[in-house]
């Protein structure tokens, strides 16, 4: 069997290995990685050097992607429905027909490389249809990305370029990968709302096991992302996940909130991991030691590293639940979202999806260390 695996951020790259060494552990498998992430080639050339992958290839859609022309977004669509799309070009010329085809985003180049596939085995005068699986980016997405694919299928309005094509092709007879699209890979489909109605639409799921960061897997991953861990050290106990809330029109007060924290907790015993769109200096400028960006994901290194005796804390982020959810390993972590409830509608709404998965979560065994306290007292364990 030949599969296709296509990667726009380094967290679907760690599922993809996890992937292809549990799913796929025999079979033929390429992999395509975007510019969407910064220093993606490097990491191209990485997966490359592990000899997981029959095939890799780094591309350069970010600007195509993102690109506010509507005039040009319809002339695309067309494109991809003619074959001359700039799209195909991103692909490999020869050998790309596949039986599955795995992605997280349903963008232009993944549907160019499902037209690609089946195109090229009607050349060869047998039809073949990838199977098309989508699988999950961490583990706050499940619902989001099950819910929309079930709306670009029936709402073009809503989601413009995707469902257009959907609708081009369903008014031509055409198979899509919207309509192909039926099997969600996830760690934990115990904890997807709304199954039931998934399944009715002809959903299924496929369980991704627990990741074991063992020799073998770290020896890939560091590969993968060019990190050694030897003599990388976290000397501060506690380790502050921000969110873009404050840069992105969202604003709760988290700034105010970790400069409290690191009062509490003493400044030399917090690190800060900035969101990667924050380019601000208010922590470091009050005395905080920051985590210096890097092409390393945090996942990466907490992978790598025993972070038992430490504490994670975020306002919202999903760093601090998504290897432990995907590990089972058990750190102590704390959400201060409830004490910002009602200061932002589109938090208090994200914020109640996380209660919610949390709670299933931890019916089933897992993530028992984090909770969501009311007082910057209880993240620093003084209450």
């Amino acid at each position: 069997m030949r599969v296709l695996m296509i990667c726009n951020t380094y967290m679907q790259v760690i599922i993809s290995l996890q992937m292809k060494l549990k799913l796929y552990p025999d079979d033929e498998a390429d992999i395509i990685i975007s510019d969407h992430s910064i220093g993606a080639d490097k990491v191209a050339e990485g997966l490359g050097k592990t000899g997981l992958f029959s095939r890799v290839k780094y591309v350069e859609n970010y600007r195509a992607d993102y690109n506010t022309n509507r005039t040009e977004k319809l002339r695309e669509i067309f494109r991809l429905f003619g074959g001359d799309s700039k799209y195909y070009g991103m692909l490999w010329d020869e050998n790309t027909i596949y039986d599955e085809i795995c992605y997280y985003n349903t963008l232009r180049l993944v549907w160019a490389a499902f037209s690609k596939s089946v195109r090229d085995s009607k050349r060869e005068g047998r039809e073949k249809i990838p199977v098309c699986n989508v699988f999950e980016e961490g583990i706050f997405c499940y619902d989001m990305v099950l819910s929309q694919i079930l709306s670009m299928r029936k709402q073009f309005w809503k989601h413009r370029t995707v469902s257009l094509m959907h609708l081009f092709s369903v008014l031509s007879g055409r198979k899509d990968i919207l309509g192909r699209s039926s099997n969600f890979i996830c760690f934990h489909p115990e904890i997807i709302d709304h199954a039931e109605e998934y399944k009715r639409a002809g959903f299924s799921f496929t369980k991704l096991p627990p990741l074991k960061p063992d020799e073998n897997f770290l020896r890939i991953l560091n590969t993968v992302f060019s990190y050694d861990p030897s003599g990388v050290k976290f000397p501060q106990k506690y380790i502050y996940f921000a969110t873009s809330t404050d840069i992105d029109g969202n604003s709760v007060g988290e700034t105010e909130l970790v400069l409290r924290l690191a009062d509490i907790v003493g400044r030399e015993n917090l690190l800060v991991k900035m969101h990667p769109r924050d380019r601000r200096t208010v922590y470091r400028d009050n005395g905080l030691t920051v985590m210096e960006n890097s092409s390393v994901p945090w996942e990466v290194m907490q992978l790598n590293h025993d972070f038992s005796s430490h504490a994670f804390v975020s306002l919202s982020s999903g760093s601090v639940v998504n290897i432990m959810a995907m590990t089972g390993e058990s750190i102590p972590s704390y959400f201060l979202y409830p004490m910002t409830k009602g200061r932002n509608k589109w938090l208090d709404h994200y914020s109640d999806g996380i209660s919610s998965s949390l709670k299933k979560l931890q019916a089933a065994g897992l993530c028992r260390s984090i909770k969501a306290v009311n007082t910057l007292e209880e993240a620093a364990g003084n209450d």
